[in-house]
């Protein structure tokens, strides 16, 4: 006992602090407890503030509509993660269909579209540029040849060949008959038989004809179709001008084709049943690059006028930027309302216009009109019907059939898309189009 009091005695003030510790314990237990009930009830009060200025937070939802023109569909809610998902998802299927849409209107659009020759565009190899531009003009011509060839369009008889065929049955005939009487020329009767039987010859020449062809076209019906009589080598430009025409020129051909064919059976129809009789006239007239933009540069400055705008006084090609909205009609351009390179250019298509003349059957001319909107982009937007002469097409060698028969003159207006034409387009006419340089393209591209 002596040694521990000792030892208090020399370690006094360890042994009071811990006497002073051990008598606070509970003090300061009960002081904490007082302080952690207080802070939870802070912390409490804050978090439950933080839920009501949460649940008065209002977040609008919006979804854009497939149509540009349509409002935009939305609504306000307080954010939760189930809503966010639910709206994540509409948008995402929308973005779906709309690229869904868009590759099967580029796979319509482009469907069988090949360049006349290989390698040709955007630009030939430089070993083989003026190779390339000398045969491309023949080859332009002789790309409408086979088109009709592929259809199973031609001419009638030609008139040296029913020429031929006429002299040859006169003279089969008037030997046979010659014989018969065993004299040296024919009574008048016997001349007026011959020439009936000629007549009759030369008609049944006609009805076969017709019956070999799907329709009447030949080459000459593509006005302005011709190999040019000047030496100086096309440029890039003037063929891709060619080449857009031929399309265009494709696609018309197609159709006449597709409105005399039986669906069912994918037989042409006799030709007595066929709406299209015969492609008289396609007229596509040719890109003049820089009448196009001067005509564009002026329409810009009236549209600006009427906007209470300056305009930008450019005498170039309007730059387009990305399809991001809506395409705003035009009904200057055309009834329909779209307007597109070189007469107003915008980011989604180009448009071309061909005249068509041709001779149809009356009561089934709503089939020719309804292939041509089938066949591609294509609408008819002017239409003239003047009535069209059988005794006329027999005297000259086409036979039309019976019916009542029409002579068309239609204005179709053509779309096409740029997506894939930009891709083969010239950087000349890029340029033309408003479209970046192709190295920019790639690289704006590549940046996305």
């Amino acid at each position: 006992m002596k040694g521990v009091l000792a030892w208090v005695k020399g370690h006094l003030v360890v042994v009071i602090c811990a006497v002073i510790a051990v008598a606070a314990l509970p003090v300061l237990l009960f002081v904490s407890n007082n302080m952690n009930v207080s802070l939870r009830e802070s912390v409490e009060e804050e978090v439950s503030g933080m839920q009501r200025s949460l649940q008065q937070i209002s977040v609008q939802y919006n979804v854009e509509p497939l149509d540009p023109t349509a409002p935009s569909e939305g609504f306000s809610a307080t954010p939760n993660e189930a809503t966010t998902t639910a709206v994540k998802a509409v948008i995402e299927a929308h973005d779906r269909d709309a690229t869904r849409v868009l590759a099967a209107a580029l796979a319509r659009n482009s469907a069988g579209k090949e360049p006349m020759l290989e390698g040709l565009f955007p630009a030939p190899a430089p070993a083989e540029t003026t190779a390339k531009r000398q045969a491309a003009a023949r080859a332009w011509v002789d790309a409408h040849a086979a088109l009709l060839r592929r259809v199973g369009a031609g001419g009638p008889v030609s008139e040296e060949d029913m020429r031929l065929l006429l002299e040859a049955r006169s003279t089969q005939e008037t030997e046979r008959r010659l014989n018969s009487l065993g004299a040296s020329q024919l009574p008048e009767e016997e001349l007026r038989e011959v020439r009936e039987l000629l007549q009759s010859f030369r008609l049944e020449r006609v009805r076969l004809r017709a019956g070999d062809v799907s329709f009447y076209a030949t080459p000459d019906a593509f006005v302005g179709v011709e190999i040019p009589s000047s030496a100086e080598l096309p440029s890039l430009e003037q063929i891709w001008d060619w080449q857009m025409r031929y399309w265009v020129h494709e696609d018309v051909v197609e159709a006449a084709a597709r409105a005399n064919t039986n669906p069912e059976s994918g037989l042409v129809y006799q030709s007595s049943e066929r709406p299209v009789k015969r492609l008289i006239e396609v007229r596509t007239n040719d890109w003049s690059y820089q009448q196009a933009a001067e005509d564009e540069t002026q329409r810009d400055r009236r549209s600006s006028r009427g906007r209470g705008s300056s305009g930008d006084g450019g005498g170039g090609a309007t730059r387009v930027g990305p399809l991001s909205g809506e395409i705003r009609p035009d009904f200057e351009a055309s009834i329909t309302g779209r307007a597109g390179w070189p007469y107003k250019a915008n980011p989604l298509y180009d448009t071309r216009y061909v005249a068509v003349t041709a001779i149809v059957d009356g009561e089934r001319i709503d089939r020719f009109i309804d292939a041509i909107e089938a066949e591609n982009f294509m609408t008819v937007i002017d239409l003239d019907l003047t009535e069209a002469s059988q005794i006329e097409g027999i005297a000259r060698g086409f036979d039309y059939g019976a019916g009542s028969l029409l002579r068309v003159e239609m204005i179709i207006e053509t779309l096409w898309l740029r997506d894939w034409i930009s891709e083969l387009a010239p950087d000349g006419v890029r340029e033309r189009m408003g479209l970046p340089a192709r190295e920019q393209a790639s690289r704006e591209g590549g940046e996305q």
